[in-house]
């Protein structure tokens, strides 16, 4: 099923950016997941409580399996294109939802032309749910925990159900970037890598984990490169 999201007629997006933004993503998932095996090595899995996390998760998954495709999923792409249209400070002319296609209207700033990319694809990374879910994991910190990591693992699986929901060669929102569907697949699996990778690292060692993640990685670039 192809959901038309061609705003207007654009030239291609992306470039050599693009790609090196996408490689990035994917070194800081890697960064984050490393030092979560690094921590569970340090500490032992069995003072690691996440099992409400992958209950959740895992539930959450099973029952958005279940659900037909329809007005719900695509309201909630539209939304996301039209989050990042307006954060990038430009202008929504019209959103339209329907059972089988949505669209969303929009005028560009020339000034936001870098951006455009990242509005076509948000649908498929913007992680619309879990983002204010761990933010509120980063200020209450251990409190609450066992209600974050339940909350964290139920918005986590909505979060990536959608964005793989809509992923296929055909969707129009993959041809405004150069190099097309690969491309795009590869902005999309790097984002997504480092935003699951970032949540289990919280979910693991809460915000002393992250804390400890970019203090060492900051100390192994000064002793080996810099």
């Amino acid at each position: 099923m192809v959901r038309r999201k061609t705003k207007q007629k654009m030239k291609k997006v992306g470039g050599i950016r693009f790609f090196i933004s996408a490689l990035l993503l994917f070194a800081l998932g890697a960064c984050f997941l490393l030092h979560s095996a690094l921590i569970c090595s340090i500490i032992g899995t069995k003072h690691i409580h996440i099992s409400n996390f992958f209950i959740a998760f895992l539930g959450t998954l099973f029952i958005m399996h279940l659900i037909p495709s329809g007005s719900f999923r695509i309201f909630i792409h539209e939304i996301k294109h039209s989050i990042f249209i307006l954060l990038t400070g430009n202008k929504i002319k019209n959103i339209e939802v329907g059972r089988k296609s949505g669209n969303v209207s929009y005028q560009y700033k020339k000034s936001s032309t870098a951006y455009l990319s990242l509005i076509a694809l948000a649908p498929y990374y913007f992680p619309l749910l879990s983002l204010p879910v761990l933010i509120a994991g980063l200020i209450f910190d251990n409190n609450h925990s066992n209600l974050l990591h339940l909350l964290l693992g139920i918005t986590l699986a909505f979060d990536l159900n959608t964005c793989f929901h809509d992923i296929h060669k055909e969707q129009e929102d993959f041809r405004q970037i150069l190099g097309g569907f690969l491309m795009a697949a590869l902005y999309i699996g790097g984002a997504l890598f480092c935003w699951v990778s970032l949540c289990l690292l919280w979910i693991i060692a809460h915000n002393n984990g992250i804390i400890f993640c970019f203090q060492n990685t900051l100390l192994t670039i000064k002793n080996h490169i810099i």
